[in-house]
């Protein structure tokens, strides 16, 4: 099941009634995907460069838990290097 970090909080709890109810599923467990980037290659602790199409994070993980006080966001993705290249 896969949640989109910018949906609202009434259509993730409508979703998630769903699924309990009608699909027999028995949990939910929400994670970052830096984590889970972290986590596939084998380490707990490090820190992972997230870039998407207007957003670019530096995220700090130590023993499998985000360091927010160390998180770090730029204004600058994908997007904004299209646009100067092209």
């Amino acid at each position: 099941l896969h949640v989109d970090q910018n949906q609202n909080k009434s259509e993730l709890k409508e979703l998630l009634e769903y699924v309990f109810e009608n699909q027999q599923m028995p949990a939910f467990f929400s994670v970052k995907k830096s984590i889970l980037s972290l986590f596939a290659n084998g380490r707990t602790t490090g820190v992972v460069l997230e870039t998407g199409a207007s957003v670019t994070q530096v995220v700090p993980i130590s023993e499998g838990y985000t360091l927010y006080k160390s998180l770090v966001s730029a204004n600058i993705g994908g997007d904004t290097l299209t646009a100067n290249i092209l």
